[in-house]
């Protein structure tokens, strides 16, 4: 959090140092991974929902087999659609 202040002051002033850069592009790529890594994740449990929604209807699978995979998955789901909305870099300190 140090190294941010101090980027974002120096930038107001209209400097510009490497390391500060450096650190900027870091944090810009590891948001960029981690916003790509939650969509593939929402992806791959929609996929399976599809997936288990078709062997239920091609009778491959139990109505009680059915309903349990697909609490899991819509479970799942729920809860990475609540991890994707949070942003952990604008959390705000209330202790101080």
């Amino acid at each position: 959090m140090p190294f941010f202040i101090d980027d974002f002051f120096l930038r107001m002033i209209g400097l510009s140092i490497p390391p500060f850069d450096m650190i900027w592009l870091m944090e810009t790529i590891t948001d960029h991974v981690n916003d790509s890594r939650v969509k593939e994740i929402q992806q791959r449990i929609i996929s399976e929902i599809k997936e288990t929604r078709l062997l239920f209807e091609l009778g491959e699978i139990t109505k009680e087999e059915y309903a349990k995979r697909n609490s899991r998955l819509n479970h799942q789901h729920l809860m990475n659609k609540r991890v994707s909305r949070v942003h952990l870099d604008q959390r705000i300190n209330i202790l101080s």
